[in-house]
Parts: C-alpha cells; structure tokens; sequence
C-alpha cells in the first residue's frame, strides 16, 4: 500500500526489464449506457457514475495499484504486485470483492469484473497483453459477476475460496471460478474434465497429506501435534550425481551382477559436491530420483510438492520456479504394489492400479478416475509422485520396478518424481533422470525450521491461547535452538528433519532437553518403534501397522545388538553376519529360539526394525548401523541394564572417551526411566570418590577426571538425586574448575552444564571462589560463571573489573560479554556513568605464573 505521503517510492519504479514479477490484474467493466449516450440519463445516475469512478480510483490507490489508473470509458484495470506469491492473490480478490460490493450493493449498477495473476519476465508490453485476454475472456461473463482465474482461486486461502463456485469459463486452458456464487447460474457449468481434475486436486490438498502428525508426542492436548505442512516446510538441499545404472539398463547392456558401482561410495563422492536448492533442480529437470536417509525429509517433500502442484500453476511456479498447470499424483509405492498384488490379474496396467488406488482416497468414480489419468497421462500434464520404491518385499523389487519404468517410459512428457533410501537403491529406468541426495539440515535450515514449527504449533493450539502469539513462539523456538547448541550429541540429531520435530516436540512438553536428555532419546525410540512406520507413509490410509513393542521387544534385543556393536564396531557400522548373529543370540535369550530357526528369526527381526521401522539402517555392502549413533550408545546403556551389568562394564570403562556416553546415558537411564534414583545415588557418590588403581592411579589424584565425570553423571540423572548430593558434587567441580589440570580442562564440561539444573548450583559454588585470596582461582571462577550464563553472578562479576589483578578484570569481563543480556547492559551503563572504577587495594598482586586471559 503506497500513502502519498509516504517518502518510499512506488513498488513499480522498481521494475526492471526482463526481471521476473508477479502481478495481479483486477478489471471492472460497467454494464450499461456509456458515453457518448442517446439520451441523457436521470441525474441520480450520473451522481452514481462519479461515485463509480471516484470510488474505483480511492480503492486502486488504497490498495496500491500502479499509477495513475488506466481508464477505456468505463472500464478500469488495477494493477497489484506490492505482495508476494499467495499473499498477492489475497489482495486481489479483497479488490475485486470490494469493487463487487461497491458497485452492486452500495451504487446499485451493474459491471462485469476479473481478476487473475500473472508470473512472467517484466516488459512494458506485458500489461497490454493480459489486459487484451482478459477483455476476451471477460465478453463470456454474466452481467452482475466477478471472474477468477483458476491460478487465482486455488492460490486463494481457504475461508475465501469457500465464496467461489466453479465454471466452464475458460482462461489460458483452464477453467474459472465465479463470485459471487449466487451469480453462477448465467456462466456454462464446469466439465467432467474440470471435476476429475478438481477431485485429484481435493486428495492432494487432504489433511492425510497435508497435516503432519507428530504421533507420539501428545504434549498437552490429548491427540498428537497435526500441523499444517506448508507451514514448517523448509525446502532441502541435494547433491547431484550420475544417474546409477538400473537393473533393466545392466541386462539390456549385457551386465550381470548388482549395482555398477558400491553405493556407499557413490553417495560419498556425491556429497562431496556442491548442494544445490530443491527449487532450482525441480525447474530445470523433469525427471528426478531423490534418495536420502529414514528421516530425511523424503516424503514430506513430495507431499508438499503435490500440495503446491495443487494450488495451481501460478503458486508452483513462485514456489518451484516450474510455470506448468500440473495435475499432482502423490502415491506410496509400498501402497500400490500391495493394490498390485491383490489385483486379479497380476500385470494389470499401472494406469487401472492408480484408478483404484485413488478411488479408494476419495477422489472419485474408479472408472472415471483411470478415464481422467489416462486423458491426461496422455496429454503430458501430470506430476508423477512415486515416493518409496525401497518400501517393497525384496522379493518383487524388480518385477515392480520394470512395471513402473515401462509405465514411466510410455508417459515421458509428465513429470516424475521418485524416492528411495540411499541404500538399497539400485537404480531406476526413468527416461532422462538425474538423481540427487538430500542434505542434512544446515544450521540455518535448523533455525528456519525451528521457528517455523513453534509458530505453527501456536496456530494448532488455537488463536484463543496466549501460547500462539509470535513473539512467544519465537521466544520458545530460541531456547530450543539454544538446548541443541548446549548438546553436540543433539545438535548431531537435529540435521535429520525428522529428529528435530521430535526435539521440538519433546523441548515443547518437557520445556528443556538436556535435562531429560535420555527421556528424549526414550521418546524418540518408543515412537519409532510403535508410531513412526505407518507416519512416516505418503499417506495414512492403507499404511502398514508394522511396529514392534518397546520394552518388550525393542529394548532388550536391541540393547544386546548395540552393546555387541559398541564393543566391536563403534564407528556404527558391523557386518551383516555379526548383526545377524548378535540378533539370532538375543532372540534365543529372548524367545529360546536356536540353530537356523534362530538366524531365520533374527533375518525377520533386521527387515522389520530396518526397513520397515527406520532403526537399524542398511549401511551398503552386507553392513548395518543404527539410524543415528546417538541411539547406538542409548540401546547399549538400556541392554547393560537388561543385562544388570551397568556398573561392572561401566567402572571398567570409566574413563574410556568412547564409552562416556553410553555411562552418562546409563546413569539417566536408571534414575529416570528405571526409576531408580538410590541406584543412582550410590553409583554417582561411588564415582566421585573412585581412585584409579595402579599403574593409572594419576589419573584420579592428578588430574582428579572422576570430579567432571561424577559431574556429568550427576546432572543425567537431575532431580532424582538428593539435593545434599547435588551440592556436594557441585562443590567438588567448583573445586576441580578454579584448580584445572588445564586452562581449557573446565571448558568442554562447563558448555554441557550451562543448560542443566546442577549447572546453577554449580554456579552458586563458584561465587565463593570469586573471594578467594589467589587471582588464579577468582580468574577461573569468573571465567566458569560466563560459561554456565549466571545472570546470578553479575553484580559480583561487575564488581570485578575494579579488582587490583589484570586477568581477574579481563576474565570477568568476557564472563560479563558471554552471559549478556539486558541487567548486564544496566549495570556497566551505570558503572560508565559512575566513572572508572578504582582498583581494590591490598595484598591481591599478581603472582608469577598466574593465567592470563585466552585469545
């Protein structure tokens, strides 16, 4: 909206030539007697004629229209392009409502209105050139009606478009809608081609795919989070490779055998690669094969594809960068192969399986369905979603891959888009096809999506809750950013799109994540376990039920296969056979199966929490790992317990780095999962007093590690230990800080203990120190107190830049700069305001050897 006053040039001299732009064209053209006229009308009319135009020209202004307006006697066209994308297509029809009513409800005439968009390089023709097809199309509108281009009304929200009914009116190739509804009656009614079209488009905007369930994570609304997917979409990167060589190209070339190439190695050197934006590899190829990781993102990218594809071709253009009218095709090849193989005939035609498989989503008659796909098939207007081509029974893989590829070939001017994981993948003969990896989220993929969720889930809860403001989501969305730093472990997780809603979630109902970090781990696993198979579908309907039972299945057969790999493979990466044999071992113990009843047993347990549930991850050449690390080490901890060998293999390997976060989940695990805190208790307090025997017995009377260690252990388990004991081990860390073996020694343990409880009360222990006679130990203290963020310790940190040492004042001064903030702004205005202070006299003298401040 552009004020006269306002100093800000209008958005139109911006334009420049050959420059993309998105207009909206919003055209009135009054019914009736025009000038030159054969007899003067009444008066009351003419008063009605000014007020038309002069009302015309205030709501162009007010909605910043391109100026001055253009007239042709009385017709007027508004041009708008001051709003981006859907938001464009908002203002446009507020335009073109309020012209309606100002014409026929509050000056009684009669016009004839339009309104459409445009996306299209910036010349000054290009406003003549819509304005002709709009007064072409415009002829065939009823007196009394408005016009909406299909690219407008399905671009349009939806308490707006619930005001339009659509017609046979034609622009561009496709078909209007009509305000307002009751004026429909005078415009052709819309085709079977027009219905069909608009039922498919109805499946691909359902909520089966456009809301995303958060199942498992009820927080405090009784069902699960279900947010609205454009909301919290963040468009992935990818790394371009060459096509792989699929199984039907390898026997047509004479090639026997598996893949061409090691998978793992082709997706290494594919990662290597420059990324490249989702958008811009969509508008360039129109055959792509996207692979990626459980979790990666997959599915929720082809749902939003469908869900774009479905707003029409104005919105997926400014959102994909491709400016086709596009009927989207989302389907779950998992889905479809079992529609395949119930059908009677067992080569039935890809085109009659998608007929069924739509019909039975509500998109309409079965027959009229496959008449429609096949029409537009044909026609090469249809975008084909085949997400999931790993989802399938091994044994009928390649059959069903031939089927769909010889589909693919014989429909080769449609658009294909088609996902696998990354291993497993064995090429697929699409036409033309460039294959890409998803990317990890970045760090600012992360921050996007995080703030976008937040404001989604404040929307969920409803507008009545103070909860969905902004600033409180934007405020939430922070400490969820600033618990992942906290935590290198979760920070890793946080790059799978997957793991961070489940962060979200559970930072959303737990308030924090390291506290609870092994409940977090819990809740992830649990809902992969249970929940995660059928949600992680293209659609609900028809998804498999495949789950397995968390404490009785998932924990102690994985917990021995995670020990087992944690001592032989701790890069996460074993064998086939050592994974087979540690299952078939587990199961035995478990359900007392043996022999090759036992490796037949422990085979079907590997497909179902690989590739079914997401677990376990095929690594590429007959090797398996757990889906992240992180759920290595939680499932090794969780087993010893099983095992009841928790403190024996723990105090064995106490001050193994590798086993450090298998102990500290082992400890979270008891005290808070278990229920165990006195176990707790005595395992921490055993801990802290532990002297290495010899030869290593330095390693606790020198260098003290059992102090950071029992530290470390003692916030895992939180609140379940007595807050006696908290104190103590705070004030034993306190000690190990202001005395280090090392400078930097405190550092890696300090940013962990920033975001716990026992962080504060180790805070509260170093502010004693902050007295003590030696500069080195108030050097350090200070120091400490900036890592843990004590806003408690400002004022005294603030009274140290007057102390008589140069390092005491230094390091409280990058204290003072790490814990920031508002009160610390306050209190060094005032101390500027005050004058420099004067440095403490005394007996406080540096001593030789004492630490200076760090780069």
């Amino acid at each position: 909206m552009n004020d006269p006053g306002d100093a800000v040039a209008p958005w139109w001299e911006a334009l420049r030539s050959g420059a993309v732009v998105e207009l909206a064209l919003v055209r009135i053209d009054l019914v009736g007697p025009s000038f030159p006229w054969k007899e003067l009308p009444d008066s009351g009319y003419l008063q009605r004629r000014v007020r038309y135009t002069a009302g015309v020209e205030y709501l162009a202004r007010a909605l910043g229209a391109i100026q001055p307006l253009a007239w042709s006697e009385d017709a007027a066209m508004l041009v708008l392009g001051a709003a981006p994308g859907e938001a464009l297509a908002t203002l446009a029809f507020r335009a073109l409502r309020e012209l309606w009513e100002r014409v026929h409800i509050d000056l009684q005439l009669s016009a004839r209105l339009a309104a459409h968009l445009v996306r299209a390089p910036w010349t000054r023709e290009l406003i003549d050139d819509a304005e002709r097809v709009l007064r072409g199309w415009m002829a065939a509108i009823p007196p009394g009606a408005a016009a909406l281009s299909e690219d407008l009304a399905l671009a349009l929200p939806p308490p707006d478009a619930r005001e339009l009914t659509p017609c046979g009116l034609v622009l561009e190739g496709a078909p209007s809608y009509i305000f307002p509804q009751s004026a429909a009656r005078g415009a052709p009614p819309a085709t079977q081609r027009d219905q069909a079209w608009a039922a498919l488009r109805g499946y691909a905007q359902s909520p089966e795919l456009r809301r995303i369930r958060y199942v498992g994570f009820r927080l405090r609304r009784v069902e699960p989070p279900s947010l609205d997917l454009r909301d919290v979409f963040v468009s992935p990167r990818l790394d371009v490779s060459s096509p792989r060589t699929s199984a039907t190209e390898r026997s047509a070339r004479g090639i026997e055998g598996g893949s061409a190439e090691p998978s793992g190695e082709r997706v290494r050197l594919a990662r290597h690669r420059m990324g490249e934006g989702f958008q811009e590899l969509f508008a360039r190829h129109r055959h792509l094969v996207l692979l990626g990781d459980p979790g990666s993102g997959k599915t929720t990218l082809l749902r939003w594809l469908a869900i774009t594809a479905a707003a029409g071709r104005f919105v997926l253009a400014s959102e994909s960068g491709a400016a086709e009218r596009l009927l989207p095709l989302p389907v779950s090849v998992g889905q479809l192969a079992e529609l395949r193989r119930c059908a009677e005939r067992r080569e039935v035609p890809v085109v009659e399986a998608l007929g069924r498989y739509f019909h039975e989503r509500g998109a309409g008659d079965e027959a009229m369905v496959r008449e429609a796909l096949t029409r537009e098939l044909l026609a090469g207007r249809c975008l084909v979603l085949l997400d999931g081509l790993d989802e399938v029974r091994s044994t009928e893989r390649d059959e069903l891959q031939r089927w769909l590829a010889s589909f693919a070939a014989a429909h080769p001017r449609n658009r294909f888009v088609v996902t696998s994981r990354i291993v497993g993948y064995t090429g697929f003969d699409l036409p033309g096809r460039v294959e890409a990896t998803l990317r990890p989220f970045d760090r600012e993929q992360v921050e996007r999506y995080v703030s976008a969720w937040h404001r989604a889930y404040g929307r969920w809860k409803g507008p009545g809750d103070a909860a969905s403001s902004t600033d409180e989501a934007d405020a939430t969305a922070g400490k969820l950013l600033a618990a992942i730093d906290a935590s290198p472990r979760l920070g890793a997780l946080a790059g799978n799109p997957f793991l961070l809603s489940a962060l979200a979630s559970i930072h959303r109902a737990e308030g924090r994540l390291p506290r609870h970090r092994v409940q977090a781990y819990a809740k992830i696993s649990r809902t992969l376990c249970e929940t995660w198979a059928a949600a992680r579908r293209l659609s609900a309907s028809g998804a498999s039920d495949a789950s397995m039972a968390y404490e009785e299945e998932a924990l102690p057969i994985l917990g021995k296969l995670a020990l087992a790999m944690h001592e032989r493979y701790p890069a996460g990466v074993a064998p086939e056979p050592f994974v087979v044999e540690a299952l078939s071992e587990a199961l035995g113990a478990q359900a007392g199966v043996s022999g090759e009843e036992g490796l037949l047993a422990a085979r079907r347990f590997l497909e179902k929490s690989g590739r079914e549930l997401g677990l376990l991850m095929d690594r590429g050449a007959q090797a398996w790992g757990f889906m992240h690390l992180t759920f290595q080490e939680f499932f090794a901890a969780a087993g010893l317990h099983a095992m009841e060998r928790f403190e024996e293999v723990a105090l064995a390997r106490l001050f193994d780095a590798r086993w450090s976060e298998v102990i500290r989940l082992g400890v979270g695990y008891m005290a808070l999962e278990q229920k165990r805190p006195a176990a707790a208790r005595r395992f921490v307090e055993r801990v802290l007093s532990w002297e290495e025997p010899e030869p290593r017995r330095w390693v606790t009377s020198v260098l003290r590690k059992q102090v950071p260690i029992a530290t470390l252990l003692a916030a895992e388990a939180g609140e379940a230990l007595p807050a006696d004991l908290q104190e103590r081990v705070a004030a034993a860390m306190a000690a190990w800080i202001v005395d280090p073996p090392s400078l930097d020694a405190p550092r890696e343990f300090l940013r962990e203990l920033a975001v716990t409880e026992l962080g504060g009360r180790v805070a509260e222990a170093l502010l004693k120190w902050l007295e003590d006679e030696s500069p080195a130990r108030r050097s350090m203290a200070a120091l400490a107190l900036g890592e843990l963020r004590s806003t408690a310790a400002v004022e005294r940190l603030v009274s140290l830049l007057a102390d008589a040492d140069a390092t005491v004042r230094d390091f409280a001064g990058l204290a003072l700069g790490s814990i920031g903030g508002d009160d610390v702004e306050r209190q060094l205005e005032a101390l500027a305001e005050s004058g420099p202070p004067e440095s403490k006299k005394g007996d406080r003298d540096t001593p030789s050897g004492s630490p200076s401040a760090p780069p």
